[in-house]
């Protein structure tokens, strides 16, 4: 298996490079960015691809389409979380090591694939900005009223906001609610 990484950090194109070789993958390329990653995929004939999908900016469906376009039988792997990625499996970048790799061995050998065309947002829920600010306060252990009064909206407003973050994320109560949006890094946790 002959892989090319693309990632912009060189410690983590470093250390996953490590980690691959220990499993029998041949990373035969790192690179930063997407043109870095068109031309070497053009000049290392690579089996797949990793690539990071935590920069927003990139526009990472149409890179994934491209690369298939001109190398009809590579394997794109996404990791990350953010973004909308067309590949083959995405990875979540935020859970522990063990799982990710795991998966991402899988997926690059062939054994484990997601359909093609898949999109981070089919698997990670999305909150507006005011769910988000609303749920990080219940986070904060703060009651719809003292929400309501904080963000000078009505406390029915605040409800209808709950309800809208229950559904979105699929959960039943706050505390639920909290823990999957920390789980798919929705919320970023404050303090000790």
């Amino acid at each position: 298996m002959r892989l090319i990484l693309q990632d912009r950090r060189s410690v983590v194109r470093h250390a996953a490079s490590g980690v691959l070789h220990e499993h029998g993958i041949a990373v035969v390329g790192t690179v930063c960015s997407d043109d870095e990653l068109r031309h070497a995929c053009a000049h290392d004939t690579p089996d797949a691809v990793l690539i990071e999908l935590d920069v927003a900016d990139w526009d990472v469906a149409s890179l994934a389409d491209d690369l298939r376009r001109h190398h009809p039988p590579l394997r794109v792997v996404g990791l990350g979380r953010a973004g909308v990625a067309r590949a083959d499996m995405l990875v979540d970048a935020c859970v522990p090591i063990s799982a990710p790799l795991t998966a991402l061995v899988s997926a690059l050998r062939g054994d484990a694939v997601v359909p093609p065309h898949r999109t981070v947002r089919d698997t990670v829920p999305s909150l507006t900005v005011r769910q988000t600010e609303i749920l990080s306060l219940i986070s904060q252990g703060r009651s719809a009223e003292q929400i309501a009064v904080e963000l000078r909206v009505s406390t029915s407003t605040v409800s209808h906001h709950k309800r809208e973050i229950f559904t979105r994320l699929g959960a039943r109560s706050q505390a639920q609610a909290v823990v999957t949006a920390l789980r798919h890094g929705l919320l970023e946790t404050t303090g000790p």
